[in-house]
């Protein structure tokens, strides 16, 4: 398998995305470390993979808080002191939490909340790991954002983005800033902009199943069917570049490239 004796650490590894990207690399052979706030969610993300016969017996679920540094910083000193294997791919994808108000509106309270929910994480994922990669040969960093930092309104109901598309502007430079600065580095450094809709397996299929959309919707996919890139991110030879994927058309042409 193409990622035996590899180890990749996830964020977000209970989300639509992050759980589809453990799904992948365990497949794939490799041992992961599915970080979450939430033990119960991790349990829930074990039993689900098991269900679908992945196998987890390299599965390595933490519960940390990544928006607090002293916890995250635990865990990086457990793969210096190899209590925890060492890593080869970091795959940042936690939030995005949604604030849908309007930025008059929303209090100071909320904005601490939100940036602590969406931005905080990704800085403390960099500044604890990367050092970890950044003379690793073959290794790579994938930072996930999403659109609604390019746009106003969000979906038919032409809701403002607000708040949630400002945590994102903010990824934007955290990416340039990383894929500057780590470009003379052995690790490749990128980030993944997904700009179209992806569902968990199971909402997806009750959505197809009630013909609200059409599996050859090229807006609108499941986490599954998304998480084949993560493995080919991690294999391909892209450094400092932003991967754009804005529908299935994207993710084929993509991975197509790739292989």
């Amino acid at each position: 398998m193409a990622f035996n004796g590899k180890t990749i650490l996830i964020t977000g590894a209970t989300g639509n995305v992050g759980s589809a990207a453990v799904k992948e690399f365990l497949k794939q052979g490799a041992s992961v470390i599915a970080t979450s706030r939430s033990k119960a969610s991790l349990d829930k993300l074990t039993a689900k993979l098991q269900e679908k016969s992945v196998p987890t017996e390299k599965l390595i679920p933490i519960t940390v808080d990544i928006s607090n540094d002293q916890e995250v910083s635990k865990v990086a000193n457990q793969i210096r002191e190899k209590t925890l294997p060492e890593i080869d791919h970091v795959i940042s994808s936690s939030g995005p939490w949604w604030k849908f108000d309007h930025l008059y509106d929303v209090t100071f309270e909320q904005w601490n909340e939100v940036m602590s929910a969406n931005v905080n994480p990704h800085f403390i994922m960099y500044r604890n790991f990367i050092p970890l990669l950044l003379n690793r040969p073959g290794s790579s960093y994938t930072l996930v954002t999403g659109a609604s930092g390019l746009i106003d309104e969000i979906g038919p109901q032409k809701i403002p983005s607000g708040i949630t598309g400002i945590t994102q502007t903010v990824l934007y430079g955290i990416s340039r800033v990383g894929r500057y600065e780590t470009r003379n580095s052995a690790v490749r450094f990128n980030e993944l902009l997904i700009s179209y809709r992806i569902e968990d397996d199971d909402t997806y299929n009750k959505l197809v199943s009630e013909g609200k959309i059409s599996e050859t919707d090229k807006f609108f996919t499941s986490s599954s069917k998304f998480g084949t890139i993560f493995p080919k991110i991690a294999k391909s030879n892209v450094k400092s570049e932003v991967i754009k994927i804005g529908s299935a058309t994207d993710l084929e042409e993509f991975e197509k490239n790739q292989a």
